[in-house]
């Protein structure tokens, strides 16, 4: 006759069994995700003959951005870029400024609260006098709050390498902010800048939807790095600091944001015929 330690003894083994089983979800096994971050090539300042900074803004509501945009919560180990970002600020592991120059730092806790908002609402007590009082409630920022994703970047032709190349120097999610009585958009809102360079070794070990072929995985550098993404320009350098949208507006600024995209094209076409 089994003892009644026997019984658990077995019962106990049967769990640790079943904790250990993981049904396979596809057709094969994956390693999951490579670590690919791969160091920026060194560039001499001697060998850049021309260079140009442009600022950009990525539509996440466009189909080749959505990728960055969902999904809002984690699933199946993918993280939207939003999270990524807050993730990399929760853990220290990059800084945070107001602004693209760097010059106005902001603290974790700062940057993390950008976006949420709490409330206070009087609330009347349970029991006799049910007298009011203040009860806190804390609304935190939805991803889907976040459509956009500003970058500022450097191009450059490197003579060493015949080529023209870019380096994103910062990034910063864009909120929209909604009039709290009626829910229309009023404006949106740069969050917090980050120095993309601190930020790459973070952007290397997550893993971004891969549309085109899903026996590929790519992180979130690769994305950056490959520029599988669309972006439009905002602004250029110039002795005015203006952005496009001070000078045109609606057609006549996409017509200008596309020609000075054209005009880096053609600046690299320009390289190879002389």
């Amino acid at each position: 006759m089994k003892t009644p330690a026997l019984y658990l003894g077995a019962a106990l083994l049967c769990t640790s069994l079943h904790a250990q089983i993981t049904l396979p979800d596809g057709s094969y096994q994956g390693d999951g995700l490579p670590q690919r971050k791969v160091p920026a090539p060194y560039v001499r300042e001697a060998d850049v003959t021309w260079a140009g900074r442009y600022w950009q803004i990525i539509d996440l509501r466009q189909k080749i951005n959505q990728p960055l945009y969902f999904p809002f919560e984690p699933t199946d180990g993918r993280y939207n870029l939003l999270w990524v970002l807050q993730e990399a600020i929760r853990q220290e592991k990059v800084r945070t400024f107001k602004r693209d120059d760097f010059k106005e730092p902001m603290t974790s806790t700062e940057a993390l609260a950008v976006g949420s908002q709490t409330d206070t609402f009087m609330i009347p007590q349970k029991d006799p006098p049910y007298t009011l009082e203040p009860k806190a409630v804390h609304t935190p920022l939805h991803p889907e709050d976040v459509q956009f994703f500003k970058i500022k970047e450097e191009w450059f032709f490197d003579r060493s390498r015949s080529m023209l190349d870019f380096r994103i120097m910062a990034i910063a999610p864009v909120m929209n902010v909604h009039d709290p009585s009626t829910g229309e958009l009023r404006y949106r809102k740069e969050m917090f800048w980050i120095p993309f360079e601190e930020l790459r070794p973070v952007l290397a070990a997550y893993l971004c939807y891969n549309p085109w072929n899903l026996s590929k995985p790519l992180s979130y550098e690769d994305i950056f790095k490959n520029r599988m993404f669309q972006a439009l320009i905002y602004k250029k350098d110039n002795a005015m600091d203006r952005h496009i949208a001070s000078y045109a507006k609606g057609t006549e600024a996409l017509l200008e944001a596309n020609e000075l995209k054209e005009d880096l094209r053609l600046f690299e076409s320009d390289m190879w015929s002389h």
